[in-house]
């Protein structure tokens, strides 16, 4: 059985860590967390296994102003990871470009953290899998796709999203594999289910075959 400890507020996962550690919870699951920068020791410290968000910020277009600007590396002591330069408050009309470029790349840089946090729980070998937390169906293969850009192996994605996903919950006996006796939950598609052309023919739900139009 279970002992579960879930959080989907990043401003929240320090205190459920600290939480679960003083209530002596046995098994923790930290979900919805865009940065794992900061909690990485931790999570493996702890062995905390971790569901990773599909939804993913924006993109964000770097303009000329902030492709000048070198961000410090993230630290694990500011919310998020994310730090902050403090040289560029506006003093002046005259001065709003540079605060501008500035707030630009610590965006550019917070949607980075995001993409490469999937691909830096895989490569720590901390048990994850991903959850939808009402991202839009139609983002997730896209979203997917940036992951896998960012470093994520295709290997890991798909273990996220199936065997992973139903072994952290406690769940492994039952579906993640396609086997006999398992819930048939399949999505069934033309090809490389990360490729842009390839397209989602149909989906199984507990065994009953959906056409997708």
């Amino acid at each position: 059985q279970l002992g579960l400890a879930v959080v989907v507020e990043h401003g929240d996962a320090q205190r459920a860590l600290r939480a679960t550690e003083e209530m002596r919870i046995p098994t923790t699951i930290l979900a919805g967390v865009p940065d794992v920068t900061p909690i990485l020791d931790k999570l493996l410290a702890r062995r905390v296994r971790f569901i990773a968000p599909l939804a993913l910020p924006d993109t964000v277009a770097s303009d000329c102003l902030s492709a000048e600007i070198a961000l410090p590396p993230p630290s694990g002591a500011s919310p998020g990871g994310v730090s902050f330069i403090t040289d560029r408050r506006t003093v002046s009309f005259r001065d709003t470009d540079a605060e501008k470029g500035a707030l630009t790349a610590q965006r550019i840089a917070s949607v980075q953290r995001a993409e490469t946090s999937p691909a830096r729980l895989a490569a720590a070998d901390v048990p994850f899998a991903f959850g939808s937390f009402g991202e839009k169906g139609k983002d997730i293969r896209e979203n997917l796709r940036r992951m896998v850009e960012a470093g994520l192996s295709r290997e890991d994605a798909l273990a996220a999203l199936t065997t992973r996903a139903a072994d952290i919950v406690g769940l492994g006996d039952a579906m993640g594999t396609v086997e006999r006796g398992k819930i048939a939950n399949l999505v069934v598609t033309s090809g490389d289910y990360f490729a842009d052309t390839t397209q989602v023919r149909f989906v199984f739900v507990e065994g009953v075959r959906h056409e997708i139009e």
